[in-house]
């Protein structure tokens, strides 16, 4: 009986001993994932500072200068608790079309510290590029043809006539890729813009082209004027010019770009023809009288050089917007409308 008794006191001692290892060594796991998770939790919250920060970096570089988009990049980070060195830890390129941003910091430890870790080093590095649209959805049906768009910034284009579509610089489209459309879906985009994305053509992939919008436009010089009087009514103060309108503004407005109007003989073009979109671009809409040629003869036989008529003109803008973006900066894409992406 006492062998028995002294035997069971000595396999509980040894039943204790084990407990505790076992309650050290989870207890020291749990230390650890403390430790662990708080790293990768702060490493997640850094990574999203500095995507946020070359994003709006970004946002400023085609319009200011490299200095511009980097101290913006280093005022986001530092609005979300992670500080950056604009002179070592940002940097913005207006050739290359990027800013980036990298950054390290010492993690605290709390139970580690017992293993002999006192800090953690965590890393983090993001990159914005800014890149032509290549893609779009909302485009209004009216092509433009790519030597027309205006040199300059705040530049005035004429996209319509009064008395209908005059041929030359821009023209009418039917945007879904089809034939006679008519005057009910040309309102209806002019409208509310064309709901579907409509893409660059490539020689890589193939895509569908836009024709030339041949049927009645009843209608669409009024709804393009609606457009405008909307928001001198409801929107004056920031939709009354083109420096201050923004894409709540209906004045605002995203068109194609074609290659040209005439065909390979250089005639213009006549009847439904397919043409290629070769990018994007976007026009602060005007309605004002316009002088244009005019080749009629008055009653003494004498020409009249002009003549006036009532337009819709279009004033062209830089902007950056949502969609497809091309894989590269090609100049022979860049109509002034772009699109911001991490690639880091």
């Amino acid at each position: 009986m006492k062998k028995i008794l002294k035997y069971l006191k000595n396999d509980s001692g040894q039943a204790t001993v084990l407990v505790a290892a076992i309650l050290i060594a989870i207890l020291g796991i749990t230390a650890l994932a403390v430790d662990v998770g708080n790293v990768y939790l702060e490493k997640s919250k850094m990574q999203k500072a500095l995507d946020a920060a070359v994003l709006g970096g970004a946002q400023l570089l085609m319009t200011e200068s490299e200095g511009a988009s980097e101290a913006k990049a280093a005022e986001i980070s530092n609005n979300n608790g992670f500080p950056l060195s604009v002179e070592t830890e940002v940097e913005a390129s207006s050739v290359n079309y990027y800013v980036k941003a990298t950054k390290e910091k010492e993690v605290e430890m709390y139970f580690a510290k017992v293993l002999g870790y006192k800090t953690m080093t965590i890393k983090a590095k993001a990159k914005a590029v800014i890149r032509p649209i290549s893609g779009l959805r909302g485009l209004v049906p009216v092509a433009v043809e790519k030597d027309a768009i205006p040199s300059n910034v705040y530049d005035k284009l004429t996209m319509v006539y009064v008395d209908n579509l005059v041929p030359g610089n821009v023209g009418f489209v039917d945007l879904d890729g089809t034939i006679g459309g008519g005057a009910n879906d040309l309102v209806h985009r002019i409208e509310n813009g064309y709901s579907e994305s409509v893409s660059t053509s490539s020689p890589d992939v193939e895509k569908d082209g836009i024709y030339t919008e041949t049927g009645k436009t009843d209608g669409a010089y009024d709804e393009f004027k609606a457009r405008i009087e909307y928001d001198m009514l409801n929107n004056s103060d920031k939709c009354g010019s083109a420096e201050t309108a923004d894409y709540s503004c209906k004045r605002l407005v995203y068109v194609p770009i074609i290659e040209s109007w005439t065909d390979e003989d250089g005639e213009i073009l006549t009847g439904a023809k397919e043409v290629d979109v070769i990018g994007f671009a976007v026009f602060f809409l005007n309605y004002e009288n316009v002088k244009v040629p005019n080749d009629e003869k008055d009653k003494e036989g004498k020409k009249d050089k002009e003549e006036n008529k009532f337009a819709i003109t279009g004033q062209f803008v830089t902007r950056l917007t949502q969609g497809e973006l091309e894989e590269l900066f090609d100049d022979s894409k860049d109509f002034g409308l772009y699109g911001v992406k991490l690639t880091e």
